[in-house]
This record gives C-alpha cells, structure tokens and sequence, in this order.
C-alpha cells in the first residue's frame, strides 16, 4: 500500500459524543481516537463544533462551550494520542493532530467581540451560516444575504485569523462575502452542483472564485450531495474530483468528509476506510492528484493562511 496521509477538514464528532454520552478516543461513531492511532499514518483532524441555526443567544454560547471543552478534556487526558495541530511543526503519524473550527454563527450570539475570544480558544474557522439563516447571513433554504453584522464578523474574523467557512451558505450570501472581503476562504465541506444538483453544493463560478484565491475545498462524503442518493461509490467521488481539475483545481481540491455528521456512503462509513478511498484515487489519477486531495493542498493552505502568524492556543 502506498503512504498515505490524511487531513480531514470537518468531522461533527464532538457534538455526537456530547449526544451519546461517548469519548473521543473510543465510540461508535464515525471517528475516533483509538481506530485514526492504529493507522499509524500522519492525520490531522478539524473538529467542528456544530450549532445549528435555531440555537441562539447564550444557548448557543453554552453549547459551543460544552463542546470546546470536550476537545480541551480530550487534548490533556491523550497527549500521545492527540495534539494541537501547527502549521509549522512536523508530521506524527499515529498521532492525531486537531484544529478546532465551528459550524454556525449564532455561536456569538450577535455580539461581534466573542470572535477574538473564539480565537483566544484556538477556532480557526468559522462556517458562518448553518441552513436556514441567522444575523449574520443566509444558508441554504433561505434568501437572506449578508447582513450589516455579518460583514462586521467577516472584519473582526480577519484581524483575529479566523477563516471564513462558505460551506452552507446560499447564493446570495456567497456572492457577497465574495464582494465584500477579498481575503483567503475556504469550503470545507462542499461538493459541485454541476456534477450533482443539490443546493447546499457550489456553482462552478464559485468554485473557480475559491480557486482565483488560492483557497480549499473539501469534498463531502454524504452520498446526498455526492450523487443525490442514499449510498454512492468512490466513483462518484471521482465525478466530483474530475470536474473541479477540469476547472483548475489542483491546488484547491481536499477533504471534509462531514463524519458523524451526515450518513456516509457504505466505502468510507468509519475513519479508517478513507484508505481505501485514497488508493481508488491513486488508481483512477495518480499518487499526485491523491496526496494533493487527501493532504498537501489543505497543509499548504494552512501554512499559507494561518502560519504566518502561528496558531495561538489558551488551553
């Protein structure tokens, strides 16, 4: 088997061992400690807090909270299992490296300061809209667009590093984040509306936009966004992974497989089965295109945007 290294823009994890009473390092889900260590391969892992768009005001703040400190207990309790992840720093395979982000801006509760105490925190991302809407913006399902305190996050997000997330976010807000901010973003966990029609996937003018800024992408592995399906097969991945190369995407394409938070397809339902998915990208393309996938493109992309700077963590 050839090396493989992983780095995984967006698991639901934390919120799903809150909900079932289960620990990182061990449970029944889709990821975990215990089965990524086993692996012995370099991983780095983005853990999401997700609130979703009807949590709000200081709810929201508490769950995110619940959350955040779940990734704290888990860091201090598996130092060799489990560490902050550094742009800068080397490798550590059977080591998970981890990043915190967050998926939903009612997280602040409409109150602009609570970005730099998100950063104090160690968030590094922040998707700003989940579905429906919220003050800051519109997601998918709704036609509200960027509001007036949206693009005062967007400012006060810049100046503490924290990257905007487009992931969920509907047309209208879309294009005018575009407008407004001119900075790096991503899409963590996103697929193409030209390969499969669902709303919640990017147009491919969006997706060359991300490309102009020398952003990311990461592919989602829910088969409903994949091929509008219950299931799917890795080669509706390549569908995906064909068209956005077709559109200059080399250096943008990654991964955000969305584990624990969607059903995933019957190829890659537990973390450990992305290996496999990595060798049929070796096979349908090459080693290349695989390691930009799966790796490099997402590393460059952090050491671009977020190691100039470093990464500062209170924990």
């Amino acid at each position: 088997m050839v090396p493989i290294r992983i780095f995984d823009l967006h698991c639901d994890t934390l919120a799903r061992c809150i909900d079932c009473g289960e620990p990182v390092i061990k449970n029944s889900g889709h990821f975990d400690l215990a089965r990524v260590n086993a692996l012995q391969i370099p991983w780095v892992q983005t853990f999401a807090c997700f609130i979703e768009s009807d949590v709000v005001g200081e709810a929201a703040w508490e769950w995110f909270c619940k959350m955040e400190a779940l990734f704290r207990a888990t860091l201090h309790q598996f130092p060799e299992k489990i560490t902050l992840y550094d742009p800068n720093g080397a490798e550590t395979p059977g080591v998970c490296q981890a990043m915190l982000s967050v998926e939903g801006g009612t997280v602040l509760g409409g109150d602009v300061s609570r970005v730099a105490e998100l950063a104090r925190r160690g968030v590094r991302m922040l998707t700003l809209v989940w579905n429906g809407e919220n003050d800051l913006a519109g997601g998918v399902g709704s036609q509200k667009r960027l509001t007036a305190f949206g693009k005062a996050c967007l400012l006060k997000m810049r100046e503490e590093n924290i990257l905007p997330d487009l992931s969920h976010m509907n047309d209208q807000s879309v294009e005018d984040v575009f407008s407004f901010d001119d900075g790096p973003l991503l899409c963590t966990h996103s697929n193409l509306r030209a390969v499969c029609g669902h709303p919640r996937n990017l147009t491919d003018a969006q997706f060359l936009e991300i490309v102009r800024r020398k952003g990311i992408c990461g592919i989602n592995l829910y088969p409903l966004f994949l091929n509008g399906e219950t299931d799917c097969t890795e080669e509706d991945v390549h569908r995906h992974l064909d068209r956005m190369l077709s559109l200059g995407g080399v250096k943008t394409v990654a991964i955000g497989t969305d584990f624990d938070g969607a059903v995933m397809p019957s190829f890659a339902n537990s973390a450990q089965m992305l290996a496999t998915l990595y060798e049929s990208v070796v096979k349908w393309y090459d080693q290349t295109v695989a390691d930009r996938l799966f790796y490099e493109n997402a590393a460059s992309f952090f050491k671009r945007t977020l190691g100039r700077r470093g990464i500062l963590y209170d924990v």
